[in-house]
């Protein structure tokens, strides 16, 4: 990422970078990790679309946070090792 002006300008392989972890962010959302609280513990129920869970499955949103917030981490450390140094 440079700047020229007042325009922000993105290389050819930050902007990879960037449309992947979107790409993974929304198929992470669309595929969550599910969990069902019975009794005494919580039994992991795995990935499923969003619209086909179980009833008795919630979202593991905790563990669905730490997924979107590693991706996100290692999409930036990506896009900022890739920029290309001005002269």
């Amino acid at each position: 990422m440079t700047k020229r002006g007042d325009k922000i300008v993105v290389n050819k392989i930050q902007r990879i970078i960037l449309l992947s972890g979107a790409m993974i962010q929304i198929i992470m959302l669309l595929f969550p990790p599910f969990i069902a609280h019975m009794e005494s513990y919580n039994l992991n129920m795995g990935y499923s679309f969003i619209f086909e869970a179980s009833p008795e499955s919630t979202v593991n949103v905790p563990l669905l946070a730490l997924q979107a917030t590693v991706v996100a981490f290692i999409t930036g450390v990506l896009y900022f090792a890739y920029q290309k140094k001005s002269p």
